[in-house]
């Protein structure tokens, strides 16, 4: 069985009409005709569903996903169907489950979606890592503050999972790697739990975020398709 026949009946099965189906494998396999199908024209389709690959879903890590799962979904609908700079076609162009978005690493975002999403994660990691340090902080069960700093950094573990996620589709949306978007993240976190106890690489920290947020934040995707996928935009 072809590649291309495979990633057919792979979309087949997740239960997309045999019509999108085709759509989205011809994005990627332009010569491809299903059995029986007549030729599909060309015209702006959305971005191609994932396919397997890449890490699965994040393990449950404590408490702190469990509490903020209720507050993201309320956003899911509005975050993660909406049109990048405006309504029409491109909304269509633009659908990614929430599974995809956080928890797997292939495919493409634009700089809308890495903001609105890296923004929504921020608030609600802020707000559990918050609640994980007051309560240590008025049990008074621990008094030292490196270790009470530290377990506020690890409650924060689950949502740098995520973080990394976007940034390896905002990363690859540039044709780039999207290990070096992961990398870069992770190494941001690593050092500033280093400054826990050599404050010093707080400046360290700083700069790598700096150069995450040029990274990500500002610069276009390419434009059509790449070998990470459709364009997000259409």
């Amino acid at each position: 069985m072809s590649g291309a026949q495979e990633y057919y009946d792979g979309l087949i099965g997740q239960g997309h009409a045999p019509d999108l189906a085709l759509g989205y494998t011809q994005q990627q396999f332009p010569d491809f005709q299903a059995a029986g199908a007549a030729p599909v024209a060309a015209a702006p389709m959305a971005a191609a569903p994932v396919m397997g690959g890449g890490m699965g879903a994040a393990p449950v890590m404590g408490g702190g996903m469990g509490a903020a799962a209720p507050l993201m979904s309320g956003a899911v609908s509005a975050v993660a169907t909406a049109s990048p700079f405006g309504g029409g076609a491109a909304g269509a162009q633009y659908e990614m489950n929430m599974t995809q978005l956080l928890f797997k690493f292939d495919g493409r975002i634009n700089r809308q979606r890495w903001w609105l999403w890296g923004i929504l994660i921020g608030l609600v990691q802020f707000g559990v890592v918050f609640g994980a340090l007051a309560a240590l902080t008025l049990s008074g069960a621990v008094t030292d503050l490196e270790i009470i700093a530290l377990v506020g950094m690890l409650a924060g573990l689950p949502f740098l999972y995520m973080q990394v996620a976007l940034h390896a589709k905002r990363f690859q949306d540039r044709d780039k790697a999207g290990i070096a978007g992961i990398i870069i993240g992770a190494s941001v976190w690593l050092l500033q739990i280093g400054a826990i106890y050599m404050p010093a690489l707080n400046n360290g920290a700083s700069i790598v975020a700096i150069v995450l947020l040029a990274t990500c934040g500002f610069p276009k995707g390419t434009q059509g398709s790449n070998q990470y996928g459709a364009d997000p935009l259409g």
